[in-house]
């Protein structure tokens, strides 16, 4: 008995002990200079800057990069009465990424506006993308230290061998991929501050945080017209609604209600071509708005009003040029006014359940519609 119980301790010490110096392992891999999107991670700091400073019950718009192109911050203000700052950056930020930054930046009084792209409603956040890992191990090391235990299990199991030794690699050689690469190399907060007070301005169109006004919103779109757009926005086929991603909003909504901040949705900026405008494509962004009002999601404006024509966008099909950025921010700008004149006594905290319920009952008709005959 005794000889047992000396190995089941010296068994779990030494999984105990392999475990901790796997952790060390991988956790050497964080800050590797490997080929990613920096340029998210400086826009991350001086909107939490801009948003941290401002006076007073302010608007936070936060989703991916359609409102990064889509919201003239100063124009929307102006219509609301309030100051605004465009958060906005890069759709490749999972949904619980964006609320991260929230969190750190929203105080009571205040109201986040979410335009997310129609792609957030169908994916699991925490699945993290093989592109996204990429960006955690490049300069988010934030990230992985704000999920829970579970989760960082699940992440570190979700790495493979190859992504691990190839930071190494690009750890180990640091001065000199740095050299070859200096934009790879992280700026503390102060330094990205301070050139951002020193630069002269550009005229051209380019993705930096230097191209960004002290709103948070990109300049020099002016004119920019593209002739590839046309996207059905994964829209186009048989609809697959995240009812893991629509918990996490529910809750949020709640969790942040109870900060004396409110969380509403809107659509994000959506072209109007032949693929978004089909039966099929139009029905979805609809049934999303269904599902949406069904899990007591706060929602303002209509699809209708987030669909623009084609010459506003440019290279994708969530960018609007600064011609189609102001149409689109004066719709938002009074779809949020609407909302704060009517919305005074409204309790996010109250919906909760009625939310979580209305979820489960949606969940329920997609699992019956999985199981049925065809045609019924």
């Amino acid at each position: 008995m005794k000889s047992t119980r000396l190995y089941l301790l010296f068994f779990c010490g030494a999984i105990t002990f392999l475990s901790a110096q796997y952790y060390l392992f991988f956790s050497y891999q964080f800050g590797a200079p490997n080929e990613a999107q920096y340029w998210v991670g400086e826009e991350q700091v001086l909107k939490n800057h801009f948003a941290a400073n401002t006076v007073g019950k302010k608007v936070l718009i936060a989703s991916g990069s359609n409102s990064l192109f889509g919201v003239d911050s100063d124009k929307v203000s102006k219509i609301i009465g309030r100051p605004v700052v465009n958060m906005a950056i890069y759709a490749g930020i999972p949904i619980d990424g964006i609320f991260n930054q929230i969190e750190k930046v929203a105080k009571p009084g205040d109201l986040v506006v979410m335009p997310l792209e129609w792609e957030y409603y169908t994916s699991n956040f925490d699945k993290p993308s093989s592109g996204w890992i990429n960006e955690i191990f490049s300069w988010n090391q934030d990230y992985f230290e704000a999920l829970s235990s579970y989760r960082r299990i699940f992440f570190i199991s979700s790495v493979s061998i190859k992504t691990i030794l190839n930071n190494w690699y690009n750890k180990v050689n640091s001065d000199k991929i740095l050299k070859d690469h200096p934009a790879r190399k992280l700026a503390s907060e102060l330094e990205l501050l301070e050139k951002y007070s020193k630069w002269p301005g550009q005229k051209e169109f380019a993705y930096s945080y230097l191209t960004t006004n002290k709103l948070g919103d990109i300049e020099n779109t002016c004119g920019m017209i593209s002739t590839k757009v046309n996207s059905g926005y994964g829209m186009d086929g048989p609809l697959n609604i995240s009812f893991k991603t629509l918990a996490f909003l529910r809750e949020r909504v709640s969790y942040f209600s109870t900060l004396g901040i409110r969380v509403v949705f809107t659509f994000p900026s959506t072209d109007k071509n032949e693929k978004s405008m089909s039966e099929i494509t139009q029905k979805n962004f609809n049934e999303i708005g269904r599902i949406m009002q069904a899990a007591r999601l706060p929602i303002v404006g209509t699809v209708n009003n987030s669909m623009m024509a084609k010459e506003f966008f440019f290279e994708t099909p969530y960018h609007l040029n600064c011609e189609g950025r102001t149409i689109r921010s004066e719709n938002l700008g009074e779809e949020i006014r609407a909302y704060l004149a009517s919305s005074s006594n409204d309790n996010q905290k109250n919906q909760s359940m009625a939310g979580y319920f209305g979820i489960f009952k949606e969940w329920s008709r997609h699992v019956i519609r999985q199981f049925s005959p065809p045609g019924h």
